[in-house]
């Protein structure tokens, strides 16, 4: 930005979106103000679909054909790329297992192990299959063995094998479909509710745009509005590194660390993590959504602490290592800070390491964990990375105590 000393250049990638933008706003939402081309995009996005809903393939890249995989840019193409650029959160709440009978399978897949990949054979089948609907309590369960055809039998019977065995993990909102609730079908007075988020409602309510948003209510505007929200999804929220004071950096500096726990911690201060969403912004055929779960674009915040799989990481070292209360936000504050006034270690800790030390050697499993996983195809669980974690703070601990007694 000009303001900060910069050139005041647009980013490429965002401003090619914004642009198409223009094309995709139509489409999304029924403006007055449509062009009478928009009738005519509908029915060439529809060509590249798998499914007659429009916003089923809009909203899901499974959804779509998988001839545009590696395709050429077209204009379909970049209808499509420019949707995914839409920030969404598909919360739980807002569940609709009518429709998420309509989804493909792999729709409702949030991570996989590299070794546990989806049968070929189920990504072209819809959830409906092999779940089914029950009335009383509004909420699915898998269609019994006896009753699946002949050709899903053995492929979902290994579907809801890995499923119980997390190697395949369910997204959230897919998940909430699975617990009975007090709706029911029957009843009319449940009835306008669960009409009410018919139509993908319950999902389009999820995306960062809205109807009535008035940022995006006249066309001369949408094409800028669109581009600050992308670039906005993207920003980093960590503080300058000068905000750090000298005496944290000294405390820092003074630790005895291997490179990887030196290195991770510096970099993510630094503001230089290369996750998806940044790299994206260089190469536009790099997908920005997170590899681990597939469906958030992987921030610096998601690539450390929200990854589903990272996230029970660090909720399992808050109740071991830290004071009950402690928060993953607040982790955030103190790493980005190096400020651990505020963390104490719980009396019961089975280290005696302040929480500089924990957190760092946190980051730097975590890191790696990642990398094995891009690289070398190692699946990412709470488990092992929680392992790995002891582990090394276990070394450190030996290293601390070797250097003590040669001092």
């Amino acid at each position: 930005m000009k303001i900060n000393g910069g050139l005041g250049i647009i980013d490429v990638f965002a401003q090619q979106k914004a642009l198409y933008y223009r094309w995709l706003d139509p489409i999304l939402f029924e403006r007055p103000d449509a062009p009478a081309i928009s009738p005519y995009i509908r029915v060439h996005l529809h060509n590249h679909m798998n499914t007659p809903i429009l916003d089923m393939g809009l909203l899901f890249p499974a959804a779509r054909s998988t001839a545009l995989v590696g395709a050429p840019a077209s204009t379909s193409t970049m209808i499509f790329r420019t949707m995914d650029a839409i920030p969404r959160t598909f919360l739980p709440v807002d569940r609709n297992p009518i429709e998420c009978l309509l989804l493909p399978i792999p729709a409702i897949i949030a991570s996989a192990s590299r070794g546990k990949k989806l049968s070929p054979s189920l990504k072209t089948v819809t959830v409906g299959e092999i779940f089914e609907l029950q009335g009383n309590g509004f909420f699915l369960t898998p269609i019994p063995g006896d009753r699946l055809p002949r050709h899903l039998k053995h492929v979902t019977h290994r579907f809801h094998f890995a499923v119980t065995r997390d190697h395949l993990l369910l997204q959230p909102f897919f998940r909430a479909c699975l617990d009975r609730t007090s709706l029911s079908l029957y009843s009319q007075d449940d009835r306008p509710h669960i009409q009410a988020l018919l139509n993908f409602a319950s999902f389009r309510k999820g995306l960062h745009i809205q109807h009535n948003d008035e940022n995006f209510a006249h066309p001369k505007g949408r094409t800028r509005s669109f581009r600050q929200m992308v670039l906005a999804a993207s920003a980093r929220v960590l503080p300058r590194p000068s905000s750090i004071a000298a005496s944290s950096w000294n405390a820092f500096w003074a630790l005895f660390l291997n490179y990887t726990q030196r290195n991770v911690l510096y970099r993510l201060v630094h503001r230089k993590i290369p996750t998806r969403s940044r790299l994206s912004q260089f190469n536009d055929a790099i997908d920005p959504h997170c590899a681990i779960c597939l469906t958030v674009v992987e921030s610096t915040a998601h690539f450390f602490f929200y990854c589903e799989v990272k996230q029970h990481f660090w909720d399992r070292l808050i109740q071991e290592y830290l004071w009950p209360g402690t928060s993953v936000a607040l982790i955030q504050q103190s790493i980005q800070t190096l400020k651990f006034d505020r963390i104490p270690v719980r009396l019961d800790s089975p280290t005696t390491f302040e929480p500089l030390v924990i957190l760092t050697v946190a980051l730097a499993e975590v890191w790696k964990a990642h990398w094995r996983f891009i690289f070398d195809q190692v699946p990412v669980t709470t488990d092992t990375l929680f392992a790995s974690f002891q582990r090394a703070l276990r070394k450190q601990q030996a290293e601390d105590d070797l250097a003590s007694s040669n001092g």
